[in-house]
């Protein structure tokens, strides 16, 4: 790889963990998300920094070309990211269900207390 290149890509990764860093300290991201993207950035990183790894990678996969080999772990690492948010959005989702069954529970609750104070105060 160009060092040209190796170093452009080093610094827009090291940009990416500076905004990922910022977010979080500004609470627009948890940290358990931001492990992820972390994680997958310091892949890149380390794939950035030594280059010979992929072709290492590519021979113990069995995959005859190093740009396959780049396009499938950019593609499983995107498959990942894409699982994760997934399950994300399905735990907040039901989270979300029941809260709102919680909600409809506690304001008929609420409802009958108020029917019951009006008809003790008619008497």
């Amino acid at each position: 790889m160009i060092l040209a290149l190796r170093i452009s890509l080093a610094v827009v990764l090291l940009l990416f963990t500076v905004i990922v860093f910022s977010l979080l300290r500004k609470q627009k991201l948890n940290l358990k998300y931001t492990l992820l993207w972390l994680f997958s950035d310091l892949i890149m990183i380390v794939l950035v920094i030594f280059p010979d790894l992929i072709g290492l990678v590519a021979g113990l996969l069995g995959v005859a070309s190093i740009p396959n080999t780049v396009f499938m772990i950019a593609g499983g690492m995107g498959l990942l990211i894409l699982l994760s948010l997934t399950v994300i959005v399905s735990t907040v989702t039901n989270r979300l269900y029941r809260l709102s069954q919680s909600v409809a529970l506690l304001e008929e609750r609420l409802r009958r207390l108020e029917e019951s104070t009006e008809q003790q105060s008619d008497k």
